[in-house]
């Protein structure tokens, strides 16, 4: 299967992730779309877990997720992609900022994600 072909597979993957994960998020605030989002991702093989960052240098409001399981790891391996599409889904679906700062598939322990929401516009 050629690159195409992986891109196309991997954006059905998207498609139907964000269905399942929003029947589940729709609903909730911010923070608990977070850690419902940590839930399904446990559920999923992932053994996720969310939380708040309290640090002096971050804003409130600023989360990570963290992965210690990657149930795609060799396909994230082969095709970097894998990893884009995921963090890709989790802005759609959180309606928030994502930063990677961790990947399994590049060689980390876990796949870290930072987690802000969007910034409000003032008009």
């Amino acid at each position: 299967m050629g690159k195409e072909g992986i891109m196309d597979l991997l954006g059905e993957r998207q498609a139907q992730l964000f269905l399942q994960y929003n029947q589940r998020l729709n609903s909730l605030e911010f923070e608990d779309k977070i850690k419902e989002l940590a839930k399904i991702r446990d559920e999923e093989g992932y053994i996720a877990e969310s939380k708040k960052i309290n640090k002096k240098d971050q804003r409130n409001g600023t989360y990570e997720l963290l992965e210690y399981n990657c149930p795609i790891l060799q396909v994230a391996e082969k095709h970097w992609e894998a990893c884009v599409v995921e963090t890709e889904l989790f802005k759609k679906i959180l309606d928030g900022e994502i930063e990677t700062s961790h990947t399994a598939a590049k060689g980390d322990a876990i796949c870290r994600f930072i987690i802000k929401p969007n910034k409000q516009e003032f008009l």
